[in-house]
Formats: C-alpha cells, structure tokens, sequence
C-alpha cells in the first residue's frame, strides 16, 4: 500500500481520529493542571492573608493589654512567638513591628531588674 492509498483509506481516518483525540485530551489535561494550580496558589494566598490577619490581631492586643493583666516575663515570651511566626510567614513589616516593640519590652525588662537589685 502507498502513502496515497494509505491516506484515502479507512485506516488513515482512525488514525487521524486518534491523533485528534490526543490533542484534545492532552490539551484537557492541561488546563486542568492549569486551573488547579492556579486555585491551589488562590487557596495559599487566602491561608497568608488569614495569618496576616491573625498575626496583627494578637499583637496589638499585645501591645495594648496592661501590665495587669499579662507580666512583662509572659509578654516578653508570647512577642518571641509573634516575631517567629512573622519570620515563618517572610513577612518584613510583621519581624520589624516584633522587634520595634521587642526594644520597648526590653527596656521595660532591664528597668524591672534594676529595680528589683535596689
């Protein structure tokens, strides 16, 4: 049989047939790859932005909750764990409001000492 035969012939339609429809299967698969990973980043971004959000909550209730109610040991501890988590999430804003106020705490530390050696 020649080339010409061969492409006039039933034989010649179902491989064409077939060669279609692994073009058009492989292209499915594609855009399903496509489409998932695209929702999967969507679904991470959401998690971050849920940290974010998480995170600037418990520090400024840190920030703002009076002595009474958390000692300078407990706060000094629970802003150590805000800085890590801010670390954890590479947010740069989050480490330097962490180490902003980790000054503050330090201060409030080194002022406790003193007047505990008095």
């Amino acid at each position: 049989m020649t080339w010409e035969q061969f492409i006039l012939s039933p034989g010649a339609g179902g491989a064409g047939a077939l060669l279609a429809a692994l073009v058009i299967g492989g292209s499915a698969v594609a855009v399903s790859l496509h489409r998932r990973t695209e929702a999967s980043n969507a679904l991470a971004e959401t998690k971050r932005q849920a940290a974010l959000e998480r995170w600037w909550t418990q520090y400024t209730w840190l920030v703002s909750v009076t002595a009474d109610a958390m000692p300078i040991e407990g706060r000094a501890a629970f802003l150590l764990q805000l800085r890590s988590d801010a670390v954890n999430l590479n947010a740069d804003e989050l480490i330097a409001a962490a180490d902003g106020y980790r000054a503050v705490v330090n201060r409030w530390l080194a002022s406790a000492l003193s007047g505990e050696a008095h």
